[in-house]
């Protein structure tokens, strides 16, 4: 019966550190096969061996498996094209020094505990069960509530009620563990407290997982919001340079007529009058077309419309782009993503000062592609992240800068914010290498 138990305890440990690190692969990296039976039947043979492994009681030889198990799976399974395979096996393998360690404290927590509940569980096989149980409860905790959030690609964000959840379930595993600790102590049926032990540390696995569920549906709604407004962008910038185009043509029928009077005036002597009416035509073009700050015109658009949208609220906008410093090359969706999230929300944080401001540089800087969006902001004391917003309702505001974020990443870029005071700024980058990459491969797709 011992020796069930004790099996029964080490599958259901080496199960839950199996799971740990593939989620942490999985998280991290790209599966290289697209069948997930791979990953299950490798998740499988891995606890199966490892648990093996455990049985015969040499702790080097166990960790030793656990290095090359994770090295070969990692390095094989697993790949990322900014991540070198040999850093990706460094990953992982660190991942598992860090479970030892909290592996560890938690063995030292139990026995912290059975001393000062001056408790002696007789069985070694239960205290073993116990021990790792305890163990595998604060590696999960730890994994999941904190560990997790740091090497996520994106940052994880937990609400409150995540927290409180947290501490609950911790809370309640806590105290089970101290009633069986208890029981264990008056050499109770072992057989049912190590079944409950199973149970806590499963139960716990899977409302931990639950919880990080509710983190990638909030992630997805999220980006669901982002691409509504991209879209949203989109199709008003486009049709804003149809507007444009149709201008020109109206414009062109009636220049006709305008030349006509022209020439009229002109065999008339009507100097003053030809004046005149070249400057309303001069007005009416302007009109037209607007400020012409680039040869790109969609980005000429989102800058003429985002200057005549300052002018509007009373904000002083400036703006300077650098010729020929390739940000002309971008695709319009993208320009509308990144130029357009980024100058409405400092139009929107600028035009709540008594003299906002916004100033737009775009140039470049050997390698990248630089824009700089300098704006005045109410100085609430409050710290601006990606998410940030100083809007009231920031809850349904501010998603579009993750928006710009992925974009700019897509073309090897950063988006780099920073609140001074009540200044605000946002620079933007786009590495070269990536955008000439990105102009073959569609170039190649064309053809």
């Amino acid at each position: 019966m011992d020796k069930m138990l004790m099996a029964l305890c080490y599958l259901i440990s080496c199960f839950i550190i199996t799971y740990i690190v593939f989620q942490f692969m999985d998280e991290r990296y790209h599966r290289t096969y697209q069948n997930r039976l791979v990953y299950v039947w490798t998740g499988i043979v891995n606890t199966m061996f490892t648990a093996t492994l455990n049985l015969l009681g040499i702790p080097v030889l166990n960790l030793s498996a656990w290095f090359v198990m994770i090295g070969v799976i990692s390095g094989v399974l697993y790949y990322e094209n900014s991540i070198k395979r040999m850093k990706r096996i460094t990953e992982c393998e660190a991942l598992l020094i860090v479970i030892t360690f909290t592996e560890a404290f938690g063995v030292l927590l139990v026995k912290w505990v059975l001393l000062v509940a001056k408790a002696q569980i007789k069985n070694p096989v239960m205290a073993t069960c116990l021990e790792v149980t305890v163990s595998k409860l604060v590696v999960i905790f730890v994994y999941f509530t904190a560990i997790r959030g740091m090497v996520k690609k994106h940052p994880v964000v937990h609400s409150k009620m995540q927290h409180t959840t947290c501490f609950v379930i911790l809370l309640y595993s806590f105290i089970n563990m101290l009633a069986i600790i208890q029981g264990l102590s008056h050499d109770l049926n072992n057989g049912i407290f190590a079944v409950n032990m199973c149970c806590i540390v499963l139960a716990d696995l899977y409302l931990l997982y639950f919880i990080k569920a509710t983190d990638e549906k909030k992630a997805y709604d999220m980006k669901v919001r982002d691409l509504e407004q991209q879209a949203v962008l989109q199709q008003r910038y486009y049709k804003h340079l149809e507007e444009i185009d149709l201008g020109h043509r109206r414009y062109a029928h009636d220049l006709k007529n305008c030349m006509v009077s022209i020439a009229a005036l002109a065999a008339g002597g009507g100097n003053e009058e030809i004046l005149s009416l070249l400057g309303d035509m001069e007005v009416e073009l302007d009109t037209l077309t607007g400020k012409r700050y680039t040869s790109n015109h969609i980005l000429n658009a989102i800058l003429w419309e985002k200057s005549v949208l300052a002018e509007r609220h009373g904000v002083q906008m400036d703006i300077a782009v650098e010729e020929n410093s390739g940000w002309a090359c971008i695709p319009g969706k993208d320009l509308i993503v990144m130029a357009g999230n980024l100058l409405d929300n400092a139009i929107e944080a600028a035009k709540q000062c008594t003299q906002g401001s916004v100033h737009v540089a775009l140039h470049a800087q050997e390698h990248f592609l630089v824009m700089e969006v300098e704006n005045t902001c109410i100085n609430n004391g409050e710290i601006h992240t990606l998410h940030g917003s100083t809007k009231p309702d920031a809850q349904n505001h501010g998603y579009g800068i993750s928006n710009v974020r992925d974009t700019a990443e897509k073309y090897g870029g950063l988006l780099y914010i920073e609140q001074n005071g009540d200044c605000f700024i946002a620079i933007l980058t786009i590495a070269k290498s990536c955008l000439d990459m990105q102009s073959r491969h569609s170039k190649s797709h064309m053809t």
